[in-house]
């Protein structure tokens, strides 16, 4: 993930990171296909009765773009990202944030999925975590399910969300090789299982239509109370 800049032999780094820092205003399609997923992702946090000011962690946040959008809700946001110059590229969209705002709670740091309560412990317990297309990318999604629960306040929320299906393992084969990267698909057993382990208890379905091993994971897990 780190060196993914450089995984394109036909665009440059300054290229693909320049793409990278316009996400979601790619295109119209982009536009439409993000959009869309982010509203539903709204909506996933207001069924979990979660509305600004809550405190919301995004992991894998890449450059920043969702995040930002929470902010812009009202809710105080941190994100994390396994590269450095994506932190890099988030931190200066909190700045120009700040400019025009001096009460932004937007911010950016560098994480590992896997470890990412031991980064983040000085600004947490958090509300909900939210990963979107991006777990996939994790080399120990069990690990990080595990480092997720102790993020979250008791009552808080993981929202897994666009994750795919396990054809994506077919599809995505070639791909991660090329570009030496993980990519890999879940079972949807295999994820409310290891979710369960991980300490969450309500597991709540957020997927439209049947699965037909193609449709991706969207699923709202709640961090079990303290006993």
């Amino acid at each position: 993930e780190i060196g993914s800049r450089r995984s394109d032999p036909a665009r440059s780094e300054e290229v693909v990171a320049a793409s990278a820092r316009r996400k979601p205003f790619w295109s119209a399609r982009s536009l439409d296909m993000y959009l869309t997923d982010f509203i539903r992702i709204v909506r996933m946090l207001e069924a979990c009765s979660l509305r600004p000011p809550a405190r919301i962690l995004e992991i894998g946040c890449g450059t920043g773009w969702m995040a930002e959008f929470f902010f812009r809700m009202g809710y105080a946001v941190l994100g994390t990202t396994l590269a450095e110059h994506e932190v890099a590229d988030a931190n200066r969209r909190a700045a120009a944030a700040a400019l025009r705002d001096s009460s932004v709670q937007l911010e950016f740091r560098r994480a590992p999925m896997e470890t990412v309560h031991e980064h983040v412990a000085d600004a947490g317990p958090f509300d909900a975590v939210v990963v979107y297309e991006a777990l996939h990318h994790a080399y120990d999604w069990r690990a990080a399910m595990q480092s997720v629960a102790r993020c979250l306040r008791p009552g808080g929320w993981f929202l897994v969300c666009g994750e795919p299906n396990v054809i994506h393992n077919l599809v995505a084969y070639r791909v991660a090789r090329l570009t030496g990267t993980c990519e890999r698909g879940f079972w949807g057993g295999a994820l409310r299982r290891e979710l369960r382990a991980a300490g969450f208890g309500a597991l709540r379905s957020f997927r439209r239509g049947p699965g037909c091993g193609v449709r991706h994971h969207w699923i709202a897990a709640r961090r079990e109370e303290a006993k």
